[in-house]
């Protein structure tokens, strides 16, 4: 795997070690720490044909998440596709703050809108027991993946307490419907910024999933009119945001009605969680 590090490194791939491992790792189905001692006789043909294969995939900068259909998140391997986001590691900010929110709670109800691969929506009813998750998307193909997720990851009793609906935000549900939160990582960059995106993200990554419209905060006006109608008197709603959006996403909240908002830090010190409590 040294050759292909070296053409990764000349291609300008950040990690060319890092993925050049992986890849292997994927193709031999072992562990990555595994290859560091192996020699070039232990890989067959065939493994060196799919490796190759993966590797020209890189090499078009090719996320490596696609290329092995998996990423890890919240310390569980999610299938990921085309179809979906990968799932990102300051995501993992929003959830474990949610759960920090409800652990001392008991039965609660949340919704994740623009669910994805299901990382949000999985995780919390991996570490929240008691919890109803509803995971929701506007498209059948990522909602597919996340039930994947969900029952591959999920013990069968948390797994009963998951649903899943195709909805464009939370159209689809009746007014009478109570949740005791709603969260989202919804699309949030500016239309205009797209094409300024590592290619990696913009030539790889549905753009549905990325653009949040000409300003970034179409979802986010959507989601704070629409989760008044549903969060129960208390509800939270907590949202991941870019980090230049915390000042207009918490003014959005406030118009609304919103109170007790608050925001967390990402681990670079950006603005990457903004919350606000719905009173009745």
């Amino acid at each position: 795997h040294l050759e292909a590090m070296k053409k990764l490194a000349k291609q300008g791939i950040e990690n060319p070690r890092l993925d050049a491992e992986v890849l292997l790792a994927h193709r031999l189905d072992v562990d990555r720490s595994r290859i560091l001692g192996m020699h070039r006789k232990e890989v067959d043909e065939q493994t060196r044909v799919g490796f190759e294969k993966d590797l020209a995939r890189r090499l078009s900068h090719e996320p490596v998440a696609y290329i092995i259909g998996k990423k890890e998140f919240m310390g569980h391997d999610f299938i990921v596709s085309p179809d979906v986001l990968i799932p990102r590691p300051d995501t993992e900010i929003l959830v474990e703050w949610v759960i920090d929110w409800f652990k001392d709670k008991g039965p609660v109800s949340i919704v994740d809108v623009g669910t994805g691969s299901g990382a949000i929506a999985v995780s919390l009813a991996a570490d929240l027991p008691q919890a109803r998750v509803t995971a929701v998307d506007i498209d059948e193909k990522a909602l597919a993946i996340a039930r994947q997720n969900g029952k591959r990851i999920l013990s069968d009793e948390r797994w009963d307490r998951m649903t899943f609906v195709q909805s464009d935000c939370l159209q689809a549900f009746e007014e009478k419907a109570r949740f005791d939160a709603v969260v989202s990582n919804p699309p949030y960059i500016r239309k205009e910024v797209l094409q300024n995106l590592p290619g990696t993200v913009r030539d790889f990554e549905p753009e549905k999933a990325l653009c949040g419209g000409e300003d970034g905060l179409h979802f986010y006006r959507r989601l704070i009119r629409e989760s008044k109608i549903l969060l129960k008197d208390g509800g939270l709603l907590a949202f991941e945001i870019g980090y230049d959006q915390l000042e207009e996403v918490r003014d959005l909240l406030w118009d609304h009605g919103y109170c007790k908002l608050g925001s967390k830090d990402d681990l670079s010190g950006n603005h990457r969680v903004v919350y606000g409590v719905w009173n009745r």
